[in-house]
């Protein structure tokens, strides 16, 4: 279990919920990811000591090789999440040669309450009509056009079960709480919100609850001009939803990591494998899968295991974390073709089978699964994510390039956003924008210091701009994380039709000494 899982620490205006896998600052959520906060907390609960780089990386990486600018980024991660830097170092102090010391002493609160057990189930939302805080009847249609939009976009995600609005609009006009609309609905989560209008000036406030603990998650607002109304709305409502989805997954991810796995129920499994899938590293991948492989014969009609498992299993064809690239391929898409056969309307298995298709050439069918997956849920930043990838793999940089723009849009802290940008960074090789592809791999290994793909094409960029030093110092580099990679196997890992654009890529990574076979 994570040290000092249960408790809530104090300090400065922040409060630390280790139990709910949850920072704020002032009442409002920080978000963090899920590595960068079992740092804080186990900085904050050995704040009385000098934590060595040693015993960061057995806790936040299970102990195996990582580098120094691995640890680096999650310590600068974390100095951002806390308003802090490594000049001033208020709260995270560097021990020179030694490790991290956490610069305050916290408070320790008594224990939170417990959550109401999930029941095996995935969870589910209520979306409670929007109070409206002008005299304004027009306004009043506005507010519950937002709050049906958002409803009915939510209800296109298939992680969560969202309450029908001849439910959740009975609350209109009545003053509730999220624990009393939770236990009169039986759900998991209440979105609260409001509008106000100042002359021609729209503000919409929203709010995520964890209705067991009557405690905000997540909160926004949205500001806009009235002139178009249904417009406004549209807008309003699917960048809350572009928020609201991934923060309950978050959430839901992060309490099943924190908990024993011999208690977990079938759906915090499958969130439990999640939340390896998101620390990108071999081990937690075969963890997610471990899990996976039990799930899929104890519970065999649970799409989401399937899908999961397919990601996974790119995940390791991606880093050359296997023997056979083909082999990981192949089982992608058996899981895939599972979980769509299982959900023939969860637009994210939808997307996952576009991915299998496109990494075995199918590219007509790849556009198809994905097309059918963004109609099914428009919101779905993935697929316009995968979208993007494709489109990078055939050379069509300014398909990929629409494609990534909103897929950032809808999810701007992806957890898979390293594979839409590796996408995009093939592309702009192709289109010989060796810059800005550098920038991009650039950009990649900001988010993840050991990402192979991130790698490779900062190579091949160094390589094509005639920076000879620089890409081999680059090369030494991936290939201290992939020593048995190759350009015959490197040019079976990625999808590439085009002979001539396959060949201006490796070439880059020819020129800096990578060995042919």
């Amino acid at each position: 279990m994570t040290p000092g899982s249960g408790q809530i620490f104090r300090f400065e205006d922040f409060v630390l919920d280790v139990a709910a896998a949850e920072l704020t600052r002032g009442g409002v959520p920080v978000p963090v990811e899920p590595m960068v906060f079992d740092l804080l907390v186990l900085l904050v609960v050995n704040h009385d000591r000098v934590v060595t780089k040693d015993e960061i990386i057995e806790a936040i990486w299970s102990g195996r090789a990582v580098s120094e600018s691995a640890v680096a980024s999650r310590v600068n991660a974390l100095r951002r999440a806390l308003g802090d830097d490594g000049a001033t170092q208020r709260l995270i102090r560097t021990v020179h040669g030694r490790g991290f010391r956490f610069g305050a002493a916290p408070e320790i609160a008594p224990d939170a309450p417990a959550a109401a057990p999930a029941q095996g189930t995935k969870p589910s939302i209520a979306v409670l009509p929007f109070e409206v805080l002008s005299d304004s009847q027009e306004l009043g249609y506005f507010a519950d056009g937002i709050a049906e939009d958002i409803l009915d976009a939510l209800a296109r995600f298939h992680e969560l079960a969202v309450i029908a609005r001849n439910s959740s609009f009975t609350y209109k006009g009545r003053a509730v709480s999220a624990r009393e609309v939770a236990g009169e609905l039986g759900v998991k989560y209440v979105l609260l919100g409001s509008v106000r209008q100042v002359g021609p000036r729209i503000r919409v406030g929203v709010q995520l609850i964890d209705a067991a603990q009557d405690r905000a998650l997540w909160s926004d607002r949205y500001d806009g001009e009235l002139s178009d109304v249904f417009t406004l709305q549209d807008e309003i409502a699917a960048k809350a939803v572009s928020s609201i989805a991934p923060q309950t997954q978050y959430h839901e991810m992060s309490s099943a990591s924190r908990k024993e796995v011999t208690v977990l129920s079938d759906w915090e499994r499958v969130m439990r494998a999640r939340w390896h899938t998101d620390r990108y590293s071999r081990e937690d991948t075969d963890a997610a899968l471990a899990i996976l492989d039990d799930l899929v014969v104890s519970a065999p009609d649970m799409a989401l295991a399937h899908s999961t498992a397919a990601v996974c299993h790119f995940h390791k064809m991606l880093n050359a974390w296997c023997d056979d690239p083909m082999e990981e391929i192949r089982a992608a898409e058996v899981s895939a073709r599972k979980a769509v056969a299982l959900d023939a309307y969860d637009a994210g298995a939808l997307a996952v089978l576009g991915l299998a298709a496109m990494w075995t050439y199918r590219f007509d069918e790849c556009f198809d699964r994905l097309r059918e997956a963004i109609e099914k849920n428009p919101n779905l930043a993935s697929a316009y994510g995968f979208l993007c990838t494709a489109h990078g793999c055939l050379g069509q940089i300014a398909e990929a390039e629409k494609a990534f723009a909103t897929a950032i849009r809808l999810s701007p802290a992806d957890p898979t956003r390293t594979l839409w940008m590796s996408g995009r960074g093939i592309g702009l090789i192709f289109d010989g924008q060796f810059e800005a592809a550098l920038e991009n791999a650039g950009k990649m290994l900001q988010i993840d210091p050991d990402y192979g793909p991130a790698l490779r094409q900062k190579v091949s960029s160094l390589s094509h701009l005639g920076r000879m030093d620089e890409a081999r110092e680059a090369l030494a580099e991936l290939l201290k994380r992939m020593p048995h990679l190759t350009v015959a196997r490197l040019a079976k890992m990625v999808p590439i039709p085009a002979e001539r654009n396959n060949k201006i890529w490796l070439d880059g990574l020819r020129m800096a000494g990578l060995p042919e076979s």
